[in-house]
């Protein structure tokens, strides 16, 4: 979103007022989630609107029939609307000097809470782990396999060399390290 279509959400929260009797709360409600996406959660604006309730005022006249004072709580106060729409002038006017609230990237793990991070620590642990254990296992099967095919190999060899040591009854192995020629 950008700032002037968060002016314009606000301009026409304020177009709303004065707000006829029982529609106090859902403007407020409104305004409060525009506050919180364009300010930020926990803002003083956000905050301000959360603490904000336009009460009602009373009017007080004498009944001859009671004798005494009665109070009508009837109506919205037009002190709270002028405090609505002034507070909104100022959102505005705050808006455009200092821009949408952007959160931060200190704040990625405040998005979420202590048992979806632990959640996620843990299943990429167990994933991790379950991982390299697999290519372990692959790894040391295949080293195994080669040591059986070499041992093989050299059984293979040895027994050649029996059958040609059978057949001429004389071995001539070479030692190691000497050239030597017989």
């Amino acid at each position: 979103m950008t700032v002037n279509k968060a002016v314009k959400c606000l301009q026409q929260q304020q177009s709303k007022l004065p707000i006829e009797k029982g529609n106090e709360q859902i403007w407020r409600n409104q305004t409060m989630s525009y506050l919180k996406s364009f300010f930020g959660n926990g803002s003083d604006e956000h905050k301000f609107i959360m603490g904000f309730s336009f009460g009602q005022d009373s009017e007080s006249y004498y009944s001859e029939h009671w004798g005494r004072f009665i109070i009508n709580k009837s109506y919205v106060g037009n002190d709270k609307q002028k405090e609505a729409y002034l507070f909104i002038d100022y959102c505005i006017e705050t808006l455009k000097a200092k821009g949408l609230h952007k959160d931060s990237k200190k704040e990625f793990l405040n998005r979420y809470s202590d048992k979806e991070i632990i959640f996620s620590f843990l299943t990429a642990f167990i994933f991790i782990g379950g991982l390299c254990y697999t290519v372990g296992q692959i790894t040391s099967n295949n080293k195994i396999d080669r040591l059986e095919f070499e041992n093989q190999k050299l059984k293979d060899t040895i027994s050649t060399m029996k059958i040609i040591s059978d057949k001429t009854k004389v071995i001539d192995l070479p030692k190691s390290g000497s050239n030597q020629k017989k």
